[in-house]
Formats: structure tokens, sequence, C-alpha cells
């Protein structure tokens, strides 16, 4: 909140905590900012959101996240000056506090000049499944179709990790074309651990292959198709099947039946088992540090190597961001001897 007060963006957080913040916590922060504390879930908290959206395009962020505003723009340059586009979003590095310093290395790498740009609304959700990286649900969307897209995936919710999150996907392409462009915009948190309850949500794979859920499987064409065609019974049939032909290619791409089978074994393995397995390779550094291929490199030194494939950064700020995480895990400032490149332009 601190990052965006006063900025020319508005600002809705929606906090699910049991607590609310404290006031005094919130104490100078800019009218642009706006709290609400919403202990319920999450899809029941992005329901909220489509109320009170009023500006003509919209962006999802993480609470432990950061966009570029440099980049915010650059998105928003490319939807005026193409109407057929309706999502927009830059690339992306990671970060996580590492001893005494924040380290960064490349997320996503898939998405550079990735785009969705079919003329056809079944064609963009297949091409999109196959191939499929998350390009859209953090992006800077029109507002009327992020508010379609986050509907669609709140009103119905099911048993899957992340199902939402494809529903949202498949929403935003059913309604138009997306890209990528060349632009650092996101820096996705590795500070926390993915939320998840191993016990009631099953993998997408595992749910697809399962026999067992196949009614289960067809309430959810039939909600995608339903809220897709927005009741033109026409395209009902048409759009359902384009749905399932998408969810088939994510299946197939990703590892089909092999992959259904590890994750449903995994399941067997007990808790105390998997506990004892993510301890020790923590105790060892393992998912602690960047990838092992892109080293322990500051996140502005992971920037300057993105930069070297063509991708624009803002070093104004990025060391913005940099410092409030600093800031908030108690590190000391960058050295002298770190990196240092042109600023890019101020947006």
């Amino acid at each position: 909140m601190r990052y965006w007060s006063g900025s020319p963006v508005t600002v809705h957080v929606l906090d699910g905590s049991e607590q609310p913040i404290p006031a005094e916590e919130m104490a100078g922060l800019a009218a642009n900012i706006n709290y609400h504390h919403l202990p319920i879930s999450c899809s029941e908290r992005l329901g909220k959101a489509v109320d009170l959206v009023q500006t003509e395009y919209a962006a999802r962020i993480g609470d432990d996240e950061f966009f570029l505003p440099d980049a915010l723009q650059a998105c928003i340059q490319e939807l005026e000056a193409d109407k057929t586009l309706v999502s927009c979003m830059g690339r992306c590095l990671a970060f996580r506090p590492i001893s005494k310093q924040i380290i960064g290395w490349p997320a996503y790498t898939e998405m550079a000049n990735y785009a969705v740009l079919q003329d056809d609304p079944i064609a963009r959700m297949i091409h999109h499944m196959n191939l499929y990286t998350c390009s859209t649900i953090y992006s800077v969307i029109r507002t009327p179709v992020w508010k379609q897209a986050v509907g669609i995936s709140s009103k119905k919710q099911f048993s899957v990790f992340a199902l939402g999150e494809n529903q949202f996907e498949l929403a935003i392409c059913y309604q138009g074309k997306s890209k990528v462009i060349q632009n650092l915009m996101w820096l996705r948190s590795g500070e926390n651990d993915i939320i998840k309850d191993e016990h009631d949500i099953v993998s997408f794979h595992e749910w697809w292959a399962d026999k067992n859920k196949a009614d289960d499987r067809e309430e959810f064409l039939t909600h995608m198709a339903s809220a897709l065609t927005q009741g033109d019974i026409g395209k009902l049939e048409s759009v359902r099947e384009g749905v399932k032909a998408a969810c088939d290619s994510f299946y197939e791409w990703h590892g089909g039946d092999r992959l259904a089978f590890y994750l449903a074994f995994s399941k067997r393995v007990p808790l105390p088992v998997k506990a004892l397995i993510k301890n020790t390779l923590a105790a060892i550094g393992v998912n602690r540090h960047a990838p092992a291929e892109f080293g322990n490199k500051s996140l502005l030194q992971a920037a300057k190597d993105l930069e070297s494939t063509g991708v624009r950064v803002n070093y104004e700020q990025l060391s913005q961001v940099v410092e409030l995480i600093r800031q908030f895990h108690g590190l000391p400032l960058y050295k002298a001897t770190e990196p240092v490149s042109e600023c890019g332009s101020e947006s």
C-alpha cells in the first residue's frame, strides 16, 4: 500500500485475514488506497472486486508482489494502439531475500514474445492452453473484459487446484487477443510457500483423468460455455466443445496420463515423510535459492541480465522496490559495487 500510495493508480486491497490491519499502521496512506477488510474466501473477494473497479483498465496483483509503473503505462499504450487486444503484460523476475541480499532470477521465460492473436476465440483458447503460461491473470486488461473473467472464475468454484486461474485465462482468450511486451513489469515473490490444502484439492491432471469425476467435469464445461456465450444458445455447444478441446490440450501438453499417475502416487506418500523431505531440502538450501542455473545474483543484476536479452527495464522504479523489500526484511543497503544502469523513461 505504501508503494502505490499517492500514485495515479486506484488501488483496492481486499484483505481476507481474520483481523483487519490496525488503522494506525495505515496512517499517512493517500486517498488512492482503498482498504477493505473482507474475511471471506479469495474467490468471494474477487467477486466483490467486480463492483469496485471503475477505471478503464484493471489488473490483479498479489499482496507480496510488485508491478513497475513504467511497464503498466507501456501495456496501456499497446491496448490503446490495438483495439483487438484485450490484455497486455510485461516480463517477470522472481525475487526472495537470502542472507543479506535480495536475489533475483528470470521467471516465466516462455513469455518472451508470447502472444495469442488468432481471430477465432476457440482457436485462441486451444492455442493458449496448449502452450500454457499465465500471461493474462496478472496482466493489464480492459475492465469490462476483466470483470467478465473474474465473474466466471469466482461464481462457481471446483475443488481443483488453480482451476480458477485456468477459468480466468480461458475467459480472457475467448474475449479477445493478448500479448506480452518486452518491458520488465512483474516482480514475483518467492518469499512464501503456496497455500494449498492437499487433502481437499486435487490437481487439474488428476481431476481431468478421474473417471469418477465425469459429472464434475461436465458441470465445469456447462458453466464455462454458458458464461462465455452469455446466453447465446446457438453458440453453447460449439463453445463447450472448444473449452473441452482447450482443456484436453492443456492436459496432454503438460504430461497427460504420466503426470496424472505421478500426482496420484505422490498423494499416497505419508505427510510426515513429505515434511521430512521438505525440511531436508530446506536445510541444504534447495528451494531457498534461485534455480541453480541462474546462481544467487542480486535482483538488480538479474534485471541487467534480462535487459541484455532486449527487455526494457526502469532501474529507478526497480530500485525503489528493492529498497522497500530490504526495509521490510531489515536488510542493509546495496553496496556501491552493485551494477548501475541508465534509468528507463518515467511513467
